[in-house]
């Protein structure tokens, strides 16, 4: 059976006042991704440090794109830039339509002294995928 592919996307954005620091209105993004990602059919991961929001979003190219036009009008967000974007052979997020990750001691680690603003596509793809491996060791079984 053949994978099919998806359309994903990785970008950052600055976080507008209280968005990336207050964890309320973290939880408040991250539940209406959640609800508009399932409907849309998108997974990925968010990944809030800083005052940045690094994020993944794999699915329909035509729906992430809907998606990032809507991100452009959004207050909460500034400065978005896409560091990779391209087919890809399948979902690496499927687990969530977004999942969230706190940035802990050990993905500090992986962001070896950058920060997120720093981060090219490739960079910002291997901690996410760090994240989320991360995240998954986490759930229960």
């Amino acid at each position: 059976m053949r994978m099919s592919k998806v359309w994903r996307t990785v970008y950052i954005s600055k976080a507008v006042g209280k968005a990336g620091q207050n964890l309320l209105s973290i939880v408040e993004i991250l539940g209406e991704s959640q609800r508009n990602n399932a409907r849309d059919g998108l997974t990925g991961l968010l990944l809030s440090h800083g005052g940045w929001f690094l994020q993944v979003l794999e699915g329909d190219r035509g729906r992430i794109a809907m998606l990032m036009a809507r991100l452009e009008r959004d207050p909460r967000h500034s400065d978005i830039r896409v560091l990779a974007e391209g087919e890809a052979p399948g979902r690496a997020f499927s687990d969530w339509s977004m999942g969230q990750v706190l940035v802990t001691p050990q993905i500090e680690d992986d962001l070896a002294g950058q920060s997120i603003p720093d981060l090219d596509g490739r960079a910002a793809t291997d901690l996410l995928d760090k994240a989320a491996g991360r995240l998954r060791a986490m759930a229960p079984a």
